[in-house]
């Protein structure tokens, strides 16, 4: 199995938009993107861009801590918003106008390495371009669980993977792409937390994913509440469902007597046994030796088949084991790579 596109990214834009809500395809269609990205970096050569979007959890642990191992001014970050302040010398650094032609200006006729997520968008795109037209690489980090709807992989990169079964998988097949195993920082930040004293007796929580586009959200919806109103779990939000439908399932749920998580805790402090389809957090808790399953009572193939590549348990059987973590540290991996790279090409 890999993924549904594996190497062109219109056809998976175009399956994502498709399963997006009508107001959501408008509001999509109409966003106002800024005329160009902005890159922050200290004043001279800048040589390796890092690609940001957003800075929630998983992907500020993929790209942000790698960047506490390089030269702090020779990193640059592409983003649509000024990100001075995630720079180690932020005082020092500096936000302008990027495009690819800007930041090979920067590079001073050194070749620009780009790291970015997987994804599209303007920053991607020009860190990736600018990379291509300096003669650089590109790389790209692993920051989640895979599915065959993640996106392609753009072309002629290097892969920094969790696992080398999630290379292969997300490769699927391809000749221009390259892996290297690197671990998932996310995990390992995890793992050196002292684990927490769970009651056996505890509800459990349940990761909700109403937000997620690769199950249908009636599917999503029937498997959570099944949970929920068996065992007596209490449903925890994922962020993103904010929305009115979200909004009015959660009401529904209520009336029924779904108990919700609104204490505001981390998910890395939550203290109880969790549960959800194919969240990330099922990981997490594991490597952090809290007992925690996957849960869809009638799998679809794919998700029966990511819960044997992640070593995710059934609910109901004995929990996930912890993630087994590579002896170095991911984020000092990632920059050991890109150090290498950068220097190469001197």
């Amino acid at each position: 199995m890999g993924l549904e596109y594996p190497a062109d990214p219109l056809a998976w834009q175009a399956w994502q938009l498709r399963r997006q809500s009508i107001p959501r395809r408008i509001r999509t269609r109409f966003a106002h993107e800024p005329d160009e990205p902005i890159l922050s970096a200290a004043p001279g050569d800048v040589d390796v861009v890092i690609s940001v979007r957003s800075t929630n959890a998983s992907k500020a642990a993929a790209l942000l801590e790698p960047i506490r191992h390089l030269r702090s001014s020779r990193v640059g970050i592409v983003s649509d918003i000024a990100r001075t302040s995630l720079l180690p010398a932020a005082d020092a650094a500096r936000a302008t106008p990027a495009n690819s032609a800007s930041i090979i200006a920067g590079a001073r006729d050194r070749p620009v390495t780009a790291v970015v997520p997987h994804g599209v968008g303007r920053p991607h795109e020009v860190a990736i371009r600018a990379a291509r037209q300096s003669g650089g690489r590109v790389f790209v980090v692993q920051h989640g669980l895979l599915t065959p709807f993640a996106p392609p992989l753009p072309r002629d990169c290097t892969l920094l993977a969790w696992s080398a079964a999630d290379g292969d998988f997300w490769r699927s097949g391809r000749r221009d792409v390259d892996i290297e195993v690197v671990g998932s920082q996310l995990l390992w930040v995890a793992a050196q937390r002292a684990a927490a004293v769970i009651d056996p007796d505890a509800r459990p929580t349940f990761l909700g994913q109403l937000h997620a586009a690769e199950i249908a959200r009636r599917e999503l919806a029937r498997v959570s509440y099944r949970f929920c109103h068996e065992t007596g779990a209490v449903y925890r939000p994922h962020p993103a469902e904010t929305d009115k439908v979200s909004r009015a399932q959660h009401a529904l749920w209520r009336r029924r007597g779904v108990a919700f998580d609104t204490s505001g805790v981390a998910l890395e402090n939550l203290e109880t046994p969790v549960a959800a389809i194919f969240s990330t957090g099922v990981l997490e808790a594991a490597a952090a030796g809290r007992p925690a399953w996957g849960y869809h009572p009638d799998p679809p193939a794919w998700v029966a088949e990511m819960w044997d590549r992640y070593g995710v348990a059934r609910w109901g059987s004995d929990p996930t084991p912890p993630p087994k973590q590579p002896t170095v540290e991911p984020a000092a991996r990632v920059a050991e790579i890109v150090a290498a790279a950068t220097a190469s090409t001197d």
